[in-house]
């Protein structure tokens, strides 16, 4: 089980005009949220393990929602603890959370002193601006995974840290250099590390939210990490849900990595037809006269990187594929790739979908 990893660079102070000369010290951080089948909210509270919760050392923990402000009681809360669990019930005045859409903030306060510049640690879902969650789903939480980055969870730990477990999709598909090569190789780093398969298809996991990235890390020879720019991704995530998205590289990267470049030349053309298809789909092949004579052949893969299907063809030619693979069985339906491989050259790449 993965612990939460919160990073805290400065102490960040907070003003709040219902307690007089108070310093907010960013001990205290949304650590998850649930509702239960009644639509009641339930919070944990997490806190750094070098500062476990004291009572003598705060006048309160306060929440914030869109339907008002309220302390927690602090006769819930367990003196040392590391994690707390809060509800309506924990607060000296109930407070609602809207199922729909809500920006919830925490304020930990202790008396007698005055600082400007207060720290607020907040998670936003639903309607509000700036939210990465449309809403959340019955039997799902919220959950904090880094210091900045929160997750839909369908495996809850309210009470337990908080681990990785039914937080991620995977996004799978080709890489490009800026040259439109192939990468089969490296070390990148999206939200966790990217791992290349034997016919180069890329796959990682990624935390279960509105996920717009346009970067990642790289890895050098050296040990050290760098910025790898690309093409913007967009994409809502949910766990356990596979999402198809060629990444291009937009910037250099270290020179050294394995690449398999594709043939240059426009003449070199590969598509298929009709797509979606329904039990077949015929490939149309197109390569240059000086190709006409080779033999090549069209791998085709189903969502997990293995190699279903050879067909062999040779120059300019069309083909037909009947949804079956290597041992006569029609696949179901789904997403598939295909690879035109010519001289042990990869050509060129392409996705297909069965439909029935």
């Amino acid at each position: 089980m993965k612990k939460l990893f919160f990073f805290l660079a400065s102490i960040i102070i907070y003003t709040f005009p219902v307690l007089s000369n108070p310093i907010v010290l960013p001990k205290a951080y949304i650590s998850e949220l649930k509702f239960d089948i009644n639509n009641n909210w339930v919070l944990e509270i997490s806190f750094e393990a070098e500062a476990p919760y004291y009572h003598q050392q705060y006048d309160s923990i306060c929440i914030s929602t869109s339907y008002g402000f309220s302390r927690i009681n602090l006769e819930y809360v367990k003196d040392s603890s590391l994690i707390m669990v809060v509800d309506s019930d924990s607060l000296l005045k109930p407070l609602a959370i809207n199922k729909s859409g809500d920006c919830i903030k925490l304020y930990s306060y202790i008396s007698n002193q005055y600082f400007e510049d207060a720290g607020i640690d907040s998670l936003i879902f639903g309607n509000f601006k700036g939210s990465k969650f449309d809403s959340i789903p019955s039997g799902y939480s919220i959950a904090r995974i880094y210091l900045n980055t929160f997750t839909l969870d369908k495996s809850p730990t309210i009470g337990l840290p908080n681990d990785t477990i039914g937080t991620c999709g995977t996004l799978t598909g080709f890489m490009y250099d800026k040259n439109n090569n192939l990468i089969s190789s490296g070390t990148f780093i999206l939200n966790n590390p990217i791992i290349f398969q034997n016919n180069s298809m890329f796959s990682t996991k990624v935390f279960s939210r509105k996920f717009t990235v346009e970067g990642m890390l790289q890895q050098t020879a050296c040990c050290t990490f760098r910025g790898i720019v690309f093409d913007t991704l967009r994409l809502d995530v949910y766990p356990d849900s596979i999402y198809y998205q060629d990444i291009h590289i937009s910037s250099d990267i270290v020179v050294g990595i394995k690449e398999r470049k594709t043939a240059e030349g426009k003449n070199f053309n590969i598509i298929n037809y009709p797509n979606p298809f329904n039990l077949s789909t015929t490939f149309y092949v197109k390569v240059p006269n000086q190709f006409a004579g080779e033999q090549g052949i069209i791998n085709i893969y189903n969502v997990n990187g293995q190699l279903i299907k050879t067909i062999r063809v040779k120059g300019n030619s069309r083909v037909t594929w009947d949804s079956k693979n290597s041992f006569g069985q029609i696949l179901s339906s789904g997403v598939y790739y295909y690879q035109f491989v010519l001289g042990r050259q990869i050509i060129k790449n392409g996705s297909m979908i069965l439909l029935k």
